[in-house]
Parts: C-alpha cells; structure tokens; sequence
C-alpha cells in the first residue's frame, strides 16, 4: 500500500511507433513509472498515455492534452516519465511548455534519464538542451526513413502494403528472418483489374462497373464494398502497366510485372481523365453536348452550349449570350439518329482512325526515354553509378516523359477497340445500349462529329433544319437519309 505521505505525481507514456520491439511499449513505459516513483517520494495519482502518435509532426495527442489539464488544475506538481523525449520532440510545444511548467514549478522525474526541476533556471536551460539533442534525432531518423523510401522507389519497390492485383511472397535467410520482398500478381485480382478497364471501354458507366461487381459480391481492396471513387483509382493506377510513382513523380519501372496492356491503360486515361467528363459547373457529366466547343457551339455567335429550361423542359442554349435554344431530349435523338445512320455505312470504321504523326513522335520519345529512366535504373541498380547521379539523372528525363506522354495521350480517343467494333457491327443496339452520357460525348469527340444549333422558324414542333451536322471538318448540314 503507497503512503498519502509521499507526494503526488502524474505519470506520462507514449510511443510513435515500434515495429522491432526495440522500445519499450506505453504498457511497460507506465509500468516502470509506477515502480519508480516509490524511490522517488512519490505516488501517482493519474496516468496518462498516448498509443502509436508520433510528436514531431505535431499529431494531436490527447494524452499529453489531458496531462497538460492536469497540472493545471494543480492535480501535483511531478510529472514521472520513462525518458524525457518521451513529452516532446516538437520545438514549438517543447517551447510552450518549458515556460508553462516553469510558472507552475513542475519537476519532472524520468526512470531512464536525467531529472528536471522547472522552478530552475538550471532545470529549463537543461530541458531546452536535451530537447534539442531529442528532436535531433528524431529529423534525422525521419531523413533516413526517407531516404530508404525514395531508394525503394528508385528501385521500382514499394513502400508500403501490396496493391490490390498483386500479392506479396517474402524472402527469408536460413534463420528463417526476412531479408526482402516481391509482389507477384495475384491472378484473380488481376482478372477483376483488367475486367474493370474492359467495362469501362465497352462504354459502361463508373457507376454500372460497380454495381457489377458489388452485385456479384466481388471484394474490394481490403474486404470492403466497391465505391466509383475507388474503381475509378484502381482503373487509373501506373502501376498496372508497371510504373512506380513517388511524390506523384514516375520515376521508372516497378518491380513487379504489369497487369494491363499499356495501349488499353491508354485509351482509360484518356476516357476517364478528360475534364469534360468532370467539371465544376456540374461535377460528373450528364448532358452529351455542353460545354465543349469541339463538339456542339451556337450557331450564331460560336459559344458553347449549356443546358436551360422552358417550364420545366430542358434546352440547349447558348452558354455565351442565349442566342439559341432547343429541346434537349429531341436535339439528343437527332444526334443519335444521324450518328446511326452514318455509323451504319460501309466507312464507319474510318471514322476512329486518328493520323497523328507529332503523337506518333511523341510515343516513340517517350518509349525512348522510358528505356533510359529503366537503363539508368539498372547501373544505379549494379554500382555503376551513384545515387547523386541516378537522381541528376531523373531530374532531367522525367519532365521529357511527362511532356511526351502529354502529346502521345492527346491522339488516343477515350473509346476502347471493343466498342469501336460493336460500334460499327450493330451501331443502333450498341449506341443506345452505352448507359453513360460522358462515354457517348467521348464517341462523338472520337469520331470528329460537329454540331451547330441555328435560329428556325418559330412555332410548335422540332425542326430538323435547327441543328447542323458536319464531320471532321467545316460544317457541312446532314440529316438522315
């Protein structure tokens, strides 16, 4: 049984992290305190502790919060801890409460470290040394953390957890320690990847991708139910071609092997990534012609078009000055009908063939610099070169690789072969078979159609002669035979 004579005292743990078990956990740390304090005069009265928070970054600790509370309140005036960096490694909150704890006259007794009385100009210069010597080490664990980080990296490793299409086979000595890692791919995950990427370019929505796989009872990363967010991401990876990112940077191959075909990854980036198909007028895209002066203007002024209504009815109207304005559901069924009828022609097919030589340039350079990031990689890899020279390296190939694959996407349309040929084999079932409006605006970019929205006659009824259509070129009206 503890005296009430010995003085009271609030005891403090905490610890960021301990993965080898080379510190003692906030259990121990809490335990020894206990301990402790008897030799000191000391009873603790309250326990405080903080689980897996680090201090340096300044992560809230409520903990350390509560403590704080506490000799404030005047609970004691000794606050026992296993090590004094065990309160802090940030300069600023060390700094706040060196003055706090000198006004209150706190000590601080440590189990493994020097004792600290606050109400001495000794004991708060001491406090700033040490503290000093403890962020120190904590910076400089932090830049040897990432450094092995980037290192990985540059290796084309990862850094974290496995991804979703792949799985993780460990190496191990003849003592049975681990001594390094690869990801293989994991095949069922890979097939769910790539049947992802063969949705989306059939002209299925992020949405009825999905509800396919959530329908199907198909777990997503980490067990969970699948959300457009995420199958948007895993649709968008590098990494399923074989790229390693780091700080949102490629820097080269991965080292494990791609799951998806390059060109398909392609043609997702540019189907998904195309700002017409999320604004900020009206986040994801719902009406096939707005906003995009490529594909529908009005015929008057050249303006983009935008969506309107007329006693609760819909209508293109001219986003610049209102020039024009017609029913949207009729202006939409003409498009299709016009699209059918030229898609049902012996030359649909020529439609989605892009000449594109500056893009064919474009890829070719980007292959080539692609193959110097992976050879520079390699001699890195095998001590030719050095890291300061890997990293020079780098730093001038990888804005040519985002520039060239800049100008290469810019040639591929955002619709993949499989729809460009059920297009083309049965063009009126497959057009209003696709349930995503942001895929049928990426078929009409795609095939180069051009619509103009003209003043008509007034009165009641749809007038054909209103809306213009031309392919590939200047205007040229057409309506269906």
């Amino acid at each position: 049984m503890v005296s009430d004579d010995l003085e009271p005292a609030l005891s403090y743990a905490r610890i960021s992290e301990d993965p080898l078990g080379m510190e003692r956990g906030v259990t121990g740390q809490l335990a020894d305190n206990r301990d402790a304090a008897p030799r000191y005069a000391l009873r603790i009265v309250s326990e405080f502790h903080d689980d897996d928070i680090s201090a340096l970054r300044g992560a809230p600790r409520p903990g350390y919060n509560a403590l704080i509370a506490a000799l404030k309140a005047g609970q004691a005036k000794v606050v026992v801890v296993f090590q004094t960096s065990r309160l802090w490694r940030n300069r600023s909150e060390r700094a706040e409460a060196i003055g706090l704890f000198g006004q209150l006259g706190v000590r601080i007794v440590a189990t493994k470290g020097p004792h600290l009385d606050f109400s001495t100009a000794y004991g708060r210069g001491m406090a700033g040394l040490l503290g000093e010597f403890d962020t120190m080490e904590s910076e400089v664990k932090s830049e040897r953390v990432t450094g092995e980080a980037r290192r990985r990296a540059l290796e084309g490793k990862a850094n974290g957890m496995v991804s979703f299409g792949w799985r993780r086979e460990y190496d191990q000595d003849a003592r049975g320690r681990v001594i390094g890692f690869r990801d293989v791919v994991d095949e069922h995950q890979a097939a769910v990847v790539r049947e992802i990427v063969d949705l989306l370019l059939a002209g299925k929505s992020l949405k009825a991708v999905t509800a396919i796989l959530n329908d199907r009872g198909e777990p997503a990363p980490g067990g969970k139910t699948w959300i457009y967010s995420g199958v948007r991401k895993i649709a968008l990876r590098p990494a399923n071609i074989g790229r390693r990112i780091y700080r949102g940077e490629d820097v080269g191959p991965a080292a494990w092997p791609p799951i998806v075909d390059e060109g398909r990854h392609a043609q997702v980036i540019a189907l998904l990534g195309d700002p017409a198909r999320i604004t900020s007028r009206s986040g994801s895209r719902r009406h096939m012609l707005t906003y995009n002066a490529n594909l529908a203007v009005c015929g008057v002024c050249g303006g983009e078009l935008r969506i309107g209504k007329i006693r609760n009815s819909p209508l293109y109207q001219c986003a610049a000055k209102g020039c024009v304005g017609r029913s949207e559901p009729r202006v939409d069924e003409f498009v299709s009908l016009v699209l059918i009828d030229r898609l049902s022609r012996p030359d649909a097919g020529a439609l989605f063939v892009h000449k594109d030589d500056d893009a064919q340039k474009a890829r070719d350079e980007l292959a080539e610099h692609r193959a110097r990031l992976a050879a520079a990689a390699d001699d890195y890899a095998d001590g030719v070169i050095t890291r300061e020279q890997l990293a020079r390296i780098n730093s001038r190939l990888l804005p040519k690789v985002e520039r060239a694959e800049a100008a290469a996407l810019r040639s591929i349309p955002g619709v993949g072969l499989g729809l460009v040929a059920a297009l083309v084999a049965d063009p009126e079932k497959t057009w209003r078979g696709i349930d995503d409006v942001a895929q049928q605006h990426e078929i009409l970019v795609s095939i180069g159609m051009f619509v103009r929205i003209v003043p008509t006659r007034q009165g009641a009824g749809f007038d054909s002669k209103s809306v213009e259509i031309s392919w590939q070129g200047p205007p040229d009206p057409v309506v269906p035979r």
